[in-house]
């Protein structure tokens, strides 16, 4: 007698895939084991399910506030709940469906993903700080050099939470450091060599010898900790029934705007609405004729306390780069500062933006988490 496998309902049956392929296909897509066994109403329900958890898990996270980030890891903690039941009851026998059926399979799964990824992101999406202009408020990538003899303390959680990771780069073999050379396609790390050999270094790591010196092998060329930047949250609905305010943090296209990298994105802070005219008188910045003191952020950096430097006038910049200039915004325009007006490429360089380039607001950091209540200070 032929050996049988126990069958979706129960019965015996031939033509099944073992239990664990039915786990693999609720993995690929939710609920398609259920379906396929015939429950065509559960399968249809624990996708729906799941992809409403997760995109309000994404609403609730991006959303200010501690309350509802908190609400967003309940959600988070829930949507993994049932996501673990559903590949519970997906462990079970499946009827074979061949290479067309797993072609199908495949070929749903990346529709209903990208069509789920499309929906959520019209109304969060989410971006990495690469600079520090917008510094204390949200930090770029940092090192800090370690000496010879501290201890590494930098393991799994270490990486996981506050996004810190030990590196030392040390030479193989004798030879004569470089000049640092800005690396290919990596805009946050020099390039430099020692003979044949070729590192990486993260920007503001100044390595432990200078250019044009002898490094012996085995010589550390530098240690120290890498510290992620801020990832972040940008919330895109409220602009669609409002308009941009002063003092929010704001995403916006660079397409249009001739001195920066088009189709890409830039965040900075609005410090001026349409029809304003806007001076700097360091460290104080001036909207038709009076001091700006609201919201709380522009004291703080007028304060220049707490890592902040003030409202500084552009050097060489074509807008605001003496005491006396003054810019009249269009009826569509915002001018846009860097909370660190010290490093910052703004529109003190490039001019006001446009309304129509502006994506989002900028609404919370992420990752690392030592870093989520990084913009609390301004709700």
């Amino acid at each position: 007698m032929a050996a049988t496998r126990e069958g979706c309902g129960g019965v015996a049956k031939e033509g099944t895939y073992r239990k664990g392929v039915g786990v693999v296909l609720g993995i690929l897509l939710p609920g398609s084991a259920h379906f396929l066994c015939g429950d065509r109403k559960a399968g249809v329900r624990w996708l729906a399910v799941l992809l409403s958890a997760q995109g309000a898990t994404v609403l609730a996270l991006a959303h200010p506030g501690i309350v509802s980030y908190l609400a967003g890891a309940c959600l988070g903690l829930v949507w993994f709940a049932l996501d673990l039941v559903m590949l519970c009851q997906s462990y079970r026998p499946v009827p074979r469906i061949g290479f067309v059926g797993w072609v199908k399979v495949l070929v749903l799964a990346f529709l209903i993903g990208h069509a789920a990824q499309m929906t959520v992101g019209q109304a969060v999406c989410t971006y990495k700080v690469v600079s520090g202009a917008m510094q204390p408020t949200l930090l770029g990538e940092r090192v800090e050099p370690v000496a010879g003899g501290e201890a590494r303390r930098d393991g799994f959680f270490s990486a996981l939470f506050a996004g810190s990771r030990f590196l030392e780069i040390k030479v193989p073999a004798d030879g004569v450091l470089s000049r640092p050379e800005p690396a290919e396609g990596n805009g946050m790390r020099l390039a430099y060599s020692v003979g044949d050999a070729s590192f990486l270094l993260p920007r503001g790591a100044k390595p432990q010898k200078r250019a044009g010196e002898t490094v012996k092998a085995g010589e550390t060329l530098w240690r120290g900790r890498v510290i992620a930047g801020d990832w972040m949250f940008v919330e895109r609905l409220t602009y669609r029934f409002a308009e941009p305010k002063r003092g929010d943090l704001v995403a916006f296209r660079t397409t249009g705007i001739a001195p920066l990298d088009q189709n890409s994105h830039y965040f900075k802070r609005v410090v001026g609405m349409p029809g304003e005219r806007i001076k700097i008188d360091p460290p104080f910045l001036i909207v038709d004729g009076r001091k700006v003191t609201e919201p709380a952020i522009f004291r703080a950096i007028a304060s220049g306390r707490n890592g902040y430097h003030g409202f500084q006038l552009a050097q060489g910049g074509t807008f605001l780069a003496l005491p006396t200039d003054e810019v009249t915004l269009g009826p569509d325009e915002y001018f846009m500062l860097g909370d660190n007006t010290l490093n910052s490429f703004d529109s003190r360089y490039w001019g006001p933006v446009r309304r129509r380039n502006i994506v989002g607001k900028v609404t919370r950091v992420y990752w690392p988490f030592t870093r989520i209540n990084a913009l609390e200070s301004e709700r």
